[in-house]
């Protein structure tokens, strides 16, 4: 396996470093570092969970989902490190050092309240059209073609995220038509 095929991203709510855990019960899955986000699931260690886990951690929701590209998922309430990072950015430190702010951490809460109060609202996400992220349906029935190049069965048109290849060859990796034998 390669090492970006073995590697963990960032987790998506707060960009920290995700680790594998486990308990005593042979039980394991992948937590972030920094704020606790988890898989929302775990898998016994019998057999080699690793690359499975991975695989669930790394893929993401695409944007449209939910997050628009420049924003990011943010608590209601700030957590301990986020206080504890906009302390020490505003280097309240020193002055409770010095005596003259007895309160730091009561007062970046306030302001961290008041931020997301003037926050405006998210631009509205645009539906995404390719077949991974709105599967088509007897409801939603329709032809998915590649924007790029115009062809169903290239990969992009399955999947957003992948590149498209210009191509309207069946059995392309990460297309949805597989490649026929003719018998």
């Amino acid at each position: 396996m390669t090492e970006s095929a073995e590697r963990l991203e960032p987790c998506p709510c707060c960009g920290g470093t995700a680790s594998f855990d486990h308990d005593d019960d042979g039980w394991n899955w992948i937590v972030c570092g920094s704020c606790g986000l988890s898989t929302d699931c775990a898998v016994s260690a019998m057999d080699d969970c690793r690359p499975s886990l991975r695989e669930k951690w790394n893929r993401r929701a695409p944007a449209e989902a939910g997050v628009p590209a420049g924003w990011k998922l943010v608590p209601v309430e700030p957590t301990e490190g986020m206080v504890d990072a906009a302390i020490r950015e505003r280097g309240d430190l020193s002055d409770i050092a010095a005596g003259r702010k007895p309160y730091p951490a009561i007062e970046t809460r306030m302001a961290y309240r008041a931020m997301l109060a003037a926050a405006p609202a998210a631009p509205k996400a645009e539906k995404c059209w390719c077949q991974t992220c709105r599967p088509i349906t007897m409801e939603d029935m329709r032809m998915v073609l590649c924007p790029t190049c115009g062809n169903k069965r290239c990969p992009r048109a399955n999947d957003h995220r992948n590149a498209c290849a210009g191509s309207n060859e069946a059995g392309q990796p990460g297309g949805a038509y597989p490649k026929q034998e003719k018998a």
